[in-house]
């Protein structure tokens, strides 16, 4: 039998998808743990359906990465030999961070080499935060 693809084309072995749904389906019940598909790492709806019985959600991206005002982010437990003065500093600090907005990606931003990235006023969306592939200038 002769078949004609576009290219290009993705060829997937379904039943190894039945395999390896089986596979995790071993792993939830041995552990308890839940499985998510990554919508935005797994763009192949065709084999969904294969996948189905196995999954107990989906997930995609969020623009969330976390503070530490609601505790996301935190510090470790200062050492026995933190001075007081040292500790309050830093507790001053980090409060001074959580309480005011923090924009580390505000313009005007320039390169290393002078050339201007961001415009004054402008901010660098989360998304184009990630793909950033040049130092901000006064850092080497």
């Amino acid at each position: 039998m002769s078949l004609a693809l576009t290219t290009p084309a993705y060829v997937v072995d379904a039943e190894r998808i039945r395999r390896n749904a089986e596979i995790l389906a071993g792993i939830k019940a041995r552990t308890g743990c839940k499985l998510l598909l990554a919508l935005k790492a797994f763009s192949m709806p065709a084999a969904a359906p294969l996948l189905q019985g196995v999954l107990d959600g989906t997930w995609t991206k969020a623009d969330y990465y976390g503070h530490l005002k609601d505790g996301f982010n935190f510090m470790a437990p200062y050492g026995k030999r933190a001075e007081q003065a040292t500790r309050d500093e830093i507790e001053a600090t980090k409060k001074a961070i959580m309480d005011r907005p923090f924009r580390i990606s505000k313009g005007p931003l320039k390169d290393n080499k002078g050339v201007e990235k961001v415009a004054a006023g402008a901010e660098v969306s989360a998304d184009d935060r990630q793909a950033i592939n040049w130092l901000v200038e006064g850092v080497s």
